[in-house]
């Protein structure tokens, strides 16, 4: 017997027996149409012309007909004709065996009320085939949820493999690109400037910088992201995502609870603004692009408790409280057949000719959200609406403001430690227009002295930011545990090029209070210095 013929955990036996009674039926009989009724599956029974003339509370639930509607319809109605073409060559074959009369499809669709198709899996069985006008019994299980699993399993195997990928293959290759374009620049430095080799090897190098682009998106990929308590509301997150997207309708925003209501997040500030910003683009690339209807994209936020115990149909998440995000559009939506893969890497629906294609931006989008111990769902009806919705980890614990301290306002004295005397100059420019006082050390050990010797004075320096790898002398990571010697409370900032880097994606564990990315950034570093000057007073 093959997969397509055996039966599958349906008592089809029991249920052609309950459905048989056409008159009057006992008291046993009310109790097992009950039964059928409470059941979950669909169980119709279709006569000698496909017409329906018995359904279960079941097979109404999961098509959303009403019961005069679907004892008004026949088979054809509610099969695509593939499937019913399928189905009417295994009827054919069972009338042709009077022995074997029952048959098995794992793999079905059904249509609903709205016109959408429902996956199932069909167990029939021909009634009665030595008769004229045999019935047909047919039970069918949605596999909708089974479906889910199948796909969220199958994404989150695709990301731990990405992740895993990133951090070996493509740590290497950005390696290999930076060291061809320094010395393709070494090159460059020594030729006539206004020469043809000159401007090749200019390009060669902008060529790296464009790969080295795309290896560090993909390395963010598989980054942990670096969890803290917003300073951003969530509504200024989402202004500031619809700021910066290019839209000829309207960008909605349109949070159902007020600012003050929505549950404060534990996120990275600016990996969400991201996330929610390749979502809203990804809904405008969806609408018509020259939208002469105005049709606008709508974001809503929302507060919502998935409580323990209940279940949560397609969503693969504990319980608990999050906050959800929707970016809603009426484009062209998703085919079923892509619902699989947009989160995929370098998938796109787009023309490849088009330079814009990359295909990253979904991957980005469930590699941030994953990140925060989130998920995402999307919902698509072709033509209708697409929804995706984000839930992330809410943060109940009241926070305490800390009140500004003179450090924090920009006052304070820093030790700086970078090998590269570009970094330091740059470094001090910024944290002297900030209002610190700037010490620098070239490597570690020298970072050490300098804060011991000041400590033993009696007047530690406020914060120290460390660069993780020199080229000579002590690292970051192992200065770090020399200034805990000294100093258990010493407010330490790890800062490194490559953002992969685990002290980077881990930094609380190496005892830094804060993690900054090289090249510095103005905004970036002054956030990060009122952070941990805040939160560690």
């Amino acid at each position: 017997m093959t997969d397509h013929d055996q039966t599958h955990e349906f008592p089809i036996g029991a249920i052609e027996k309950i459905t048989e009674n056409r008159g009057s039926p006992q008291a046993s009989d009310l109790q097992c149409r009950t039964l059928i009724d409470a059941m979950p599956d669909i169980i119709i029974k279709i006569d000698g012309n496909g017409k329906i003339n018995f359904v279960n509370q079941g097979a109404l639930d999961i098509t959303g007909y009403i019961q005069d509607e679907m004892l008004s319809m026949s088979l054809a109605d509610i099969l695509p004709p593939d499937e019913l073409e399928r189905f009417q060559k295994k009827i054919s074959e069972r009338f042709a065996n009077r022995v074997r009369r029952e048959f098995y499809l794992p793999e079905s669709k059904l249509i609903n009320r709205e016109l959408g198709l429902t996956p199932i899996e069909i167990n029939a069985k021909v009634i009665e085939a030595d008769k004229a006008h045999p019935e047909i019994l047919f039970i069918a299980r949605d596999l909708t949820l089974r479906k889910s699993l199948e796909r969220e399993r199958i994404r989150r195997q695709k990301y731990d493999l990405l992740s895993i990928l990133s951090q070996g293959c493509f740590q290497e290759i950005d390696a290999t690109l930076t060291e061809i374009a320094e010395e393709i620049q070494f090159v460059s430095d020594n030729l006539d400037p206004t020469g043809t080799a000159h401007r090749r090897l200019s390009g060669a190098i902008r060529t790296c910088e464009t790969g080295r682009s795309l290896v560090e998106e993909m390395l963010s990929l598989g980054e942990p992201d670096m969890a803290r308590v917003c300073s951003l509301s969530l509504v200024e997150m989402i202004n500031a995502s619809a700021a910066r997207v290019s839209f000829q309708g309207r960008i909605e925003t349109l949070p159902k609870q007020n600012q003050a209501a929505l549950w404060p997040l534990i996120c990275d500030e600016v990996k969400l603004i991201s996330a929610l910003e390749n979502l809203m683009r990804n809904a405008a690339e969806a609408v018509n692009p020259e939208n002469k209807s105005g049709e606008k994209i709508e974001v809503h936020a929302e507060n919502v408790n998935l409580e323990d115990g209940v279940e949560q149909t397609g969503l693969f998440i504990p319980a608990g409280e999050y906050v959800r995000i929707s970016v809603l559009d009426h484009g062209h939506g998703i085919p079923d057949e892509y619902l699989d893969r947009i989160f995929d890497p370098f998938f796109s629906t787009r023309d490849k000719g088009d330079s814009r294609t990359r295909g990253l931006g979904l991957t980005q989008v469930y590699a941030i959200i994953k990140g925060h111990g989130g998920y995402i769902d999307v919902q698509s009806k072709p033509d209708i609406r697409t929804v995706f919705a984000v839930y992330l980890p809410a943060f109940r614990k009241q926070i305490v403001e800390q009140p500004e301290t003179s450090a924090s306002a920009g006052a304070g004295r820093i030790l700086l430690m970078d090998d590269e005397e570009i970094v330091r100059k740059v470094a001090e420019q910024m944290l002297r227009g900030l209002g610190y006082q700037v010490v620098f050390a070239e490597e570690g050990r020298e970072a050490v002295g300098l804060y011991r010797d000041s400590f033993e004075a009696g007047h530690s320096f406020d914060l120290v930011i460390l660069d993780l790898n020199v080229k000579e002398g002590m690292g970051g990571r192992a200065a770090m545990g020399e200034l805990l010697k000294i100093d258990p409370k010493v407010r330490g900032i790890i800062s490194s090029g490559y953002s992969s880097d685990p002290e980077m994606m881990d930094y609380g564990r190496y005892g830094f209070k804060g993690v900054v990315g090289k090249p510095f950034h103005l905004a970036d570093l002054k956030r990060v210095l009122k952070e941990v000057l805040t939160a560690y007073p």
